[in-house]
């Protein structure tokens, strides 16, 4: 038995799956009046299995384990009850969660130490799901405070980390920015190993950048970690890493990207057999699909997605609004579909839009802002583009001044008003442009160029028509792109023509992400099963993606994938650029 127990503790790190055998083999050979080794075998098997997110199974043996322990081990019990009430929250079992949570705070004995902060953090966190914002934000301060005194690098940087995104979501900017760069302050004394255990500190970070407008940071956080649940077998929180990235990308016009990430968490959701995380992915799916114009396909996604979580709204962190409901109804509304989308926006919104995230009610504002203008009702669009601007007006964040002077704009072009459609467009390109929302600034400049043109601005109009033309088909936003088009015939002007005719559509540069990704891993020989275990996905997916590649290079065998991905390698590290992403690339989402 101590064998076994030192060959899971050595393999634990680095092979999850091995080590959850052996301790699984060591309970077997525990005596049933040992009850104090058999809490720590089974709390060490509930990391294992937590690390395979195996999260049913991690939750049975964190239940069990406290079970077994004596009536006066009141601080053990807060810590197990913590990390289960964590793994519960990942499953969506939030209800239960909160109960045990609540609980254990009154038990708790001693709130000055590391077990009573990360109850903290989970009460703070806990409070999101409701949008109890002031419970959010006044755990999470606390819980910093006590993690200060500690001295311990790791925890400082995941409380402050949750305290930032609490604050953000709930428009404390100011806060938000001083607990952000705490947290990264915090995060450079920790090293990846350090790290891994506490991963959610990354995915807190991650989601208050994405708030914050810093977009990269995000991106890079969210990379950071998809890497160490790889090189740890972390898998617990690999796909919500993963779709922490889709929104940056969404915002920046990297929609291929963002889509490929999403498509890829649906399948390891749907392997994991994890409904949650299948329901979480298939919406965020859906939104991605949105941005791409493909509404018939996010339609599918958003109902798959409600039908597996059973219900439209709640269930991820930080959004409570997070769910299939919104990307259904905007898809719907795009789609011609009016009624059903505005009714289903009231429905999900609630009195004043108040059951969303305030962070997030600028995009809700301007959802409904165009659906009343469909509708027709010009007096409803413009009290709601005035919610939109009141919304924007508490803050300096530049997405929210975008998306409010976009929703004007729509509103004085509809009454008549050009001139003053073109002064809010020129402004939300500006607040767009200044964060890199490649996105919005392009479909700012659609609506700017059909203002400009009501305005009798014929020649700039098609300029920045043009413009948006380009932006939009770079970042694979077709529909919205055929409408720009749309209005460079209606002015009697051309576009340039964008499709798979030009240069960089074969050869390595053409490779995507994952395809490039898989490409090496071809070039390192490694088999399609090897590949598929490495990167989490399904040989049925690695196949497809190979097939592409052969296509895209033009090769039929896997030696002259390598030849050409080697004489590329090659090329690089000669000064010339292949024009594609290179090693040190893969691994991301």
């Amino acid at each position: 038995m101590a064998l076994l127990l030192e060959a899971g503790r050595s393999a634990s790190a680095r092979a999850p799956a091995v080590a959850a055998r052996w301790f699984d083999a060591a309970l077997r050979l525990l005596p049933n009046d040992d009850a104090e080794r058999e809490v720590d075998v089974r709390v060490e098997l509930a990391s294992a299995l937590r690390s395979l997110g195996r999260l049913d199974a991690c939750r049975t043996a964190l239940l069990e384990a406290a079970a077994r322990l004596p009536a006066d081990a009141v601080a053990r019990r807060v810590e197990l009850v913590a990390r289960c009430a964590a793994v519960e929250h990942w499953q969506g079992r939030h209800d239960e969660a909160r109960k045990r949570l609540s609980q254990a705070w009154e038990e708790l004995p001693d709130r000055g130490t590391a077990d009573a902060v990360a109850l903290r953090v989970e009460l703070a966190v806990d409070a999101l799901y409701v949008n109890d914002f002031e419970r959010c934000v006044e755990m999470g301060s606390a819980a910093l405070e006590t993690a200060r005194t500690l001295e311990d690098s790791g925890l400082v940087a995941m409380v402050a980390a949750a305290l930032s995104l609490g604050e953000a979501a709930s428009m404390l900017i100011d806060d938000a920015r001083r607990h952000h760069a705490e947290a990264v302050a915090a995060l450079e004394r920790v090293d990846d190993d350090e790290l891994a255990p506490r991963l959610e500190t990354l995915y807190y970070l991650g989601w208050a950048e994405n708030y914050l407008e810093h977009y990269d940071d995000a991106h890079a956080h969210a990379e950071r970690g998809v890497a160490i649940a790889r090189a740890t077998g972390e898998g617990r929180l690999l796909v919500p890493l993963m779709l922490l990235r889709a929104y940056p990308l969404e915002m920046q016009g990297r929609l291929t990207e963002a889509r490929e990430i999403c498509d890829t968490a649906v399948e390891i959701a749907r392997v994991s057999e994890n409904r949650h995380l299948l329901f979480w992915a298939l919406f965020e799916l859906a939104f991605a699909l949105y941005y791409q114009g493909e509404f018939d396909a996010s339609i599918a996604a958003a109902e798959e997605s409600a039908q597996v979580g059973g219900r439209m709204v709640g269930g991820t962190m930080p959004s409570a609004g997070g769910g299939p409901g919104w990307a259904l109804a905007t898809s719907l509304f795009e789609l011609g579909d009016v009624e059903r989308a505005s009714a289903l926006m009231q429905e999900l919104g609630g009195p004043g839009m108040r059951n969303w995230v305030p962070i997030e009610r600028p995009f809700n504002w301007e959802n409904l802002v165009f659906v009343e203008l469909a509708r027709g009702d010009l007096g409803a669009a413009d009290r709601m583009a005035k919610e939109a601007e009141d919304a924007a007006s508490s803050t300096d964040l530049r997405l929210s001044t975008a998306l409010a002077a976009r929703s004007r704009a729509a509103v004085e072009l509809a009454r008549g008003e050009p001139a003053a459609a073109v002064a809010h467009a020129e402004a939300s390109i500006a607040a767009a442009d200044a964060i890199g929302a490649g996105l919005h600034a392009a479909f700012s400049r659609t609506l700017l160029g059909r203002a400009l043109s009501a305005n009798g601005e014929r020649d700039r109009a098609i300029t920045e028509l043009r413009e948006a033309d380009g932006a939009l088909s770079d970042s694979g936003s077709l529909r919205m792109r055929d409408e720009a088009r749309r209005e460079l015939r209606r002015l009697g002007a051309r576009y340039e023509v964008r499709g798979p005719a030009t240069p960089d559509a074969a050869g390595v540069a053409s490779l995507t992400g994952r395809e490039r990704e898989i490409s090496e891993l071809v070039t390192d020989r490694l088999t399609n099963g090897e590949i598929a275990a490495r990167l989490f996905l399904s040989k049925k997916t690695v196949e497809s993606h190979i097939r592409n590649a052969f296509h895209k290079l033009g090769v039929s065998s896997r030696v002259e994938v390598a030849r050409v991905i080697e004489r590329a390698d090659a090329s690089a590290g000669a000064g010339v650029s292949s024009g594609a992403p290179g090693r040190a690339w893969s691994g991301a989402g």
